[in-house]
C-alpha cells in the first residue's frame, strides 16, 4: 500500500495539507510513500474531484480509500488505516 498526495501549486488548502502531513509523517509507518502529482495529469486515472486529495492505493494502483480536503480527523484516520494495512 502507498499513500499518494494529489495537489496543485496554486491551491491554498494544499499548503495547509502539506503542513498537516509534515506533523503526521513523524508518526507514519515506513511503508507510506508520499508523492506529489500534478492534478491535471492524474484527474482521470484516480477520479479526482478536488484538491487536495489523499489516496491509499494497492500494489496494482487501485484506490482503496481517499480523503479530499484538510479535515484533520479524516487525515489522521487515513494515516492510521495505512499503518494497519
Amino acid at each position: 500500500m502507498k499513500l499518494i498526495k494529489i495537489t496543485q501549486e496554486s491551491c491554498r488548502p494544499c499548503s495547509v495539507l502539506n503542513a498537516m502531513m509534515d506533523m503526521l509523517e513523524v508518526e507514519a509507518d515506513e511503508v507510506i510513500v508520499v508523492k506529489d502529482f500534478d492534478t491535471d495529469e492524474n484527474v482521470k486515472k484516480y477520479d479526482i474531484m478536488s484538491t487536495p486529495t489523499l489516496l491509499i492505493v494497492d500494489e496494482n494502483d487501485n484506490v482503496v480509500d481517499r480523503v479530499s480536503g484538510t479535515n484533520p480527523p479524516q487525515i489522521s484516520a487515513l494515516f492510521n488505516k495505512v499503518g494497519k494495512l
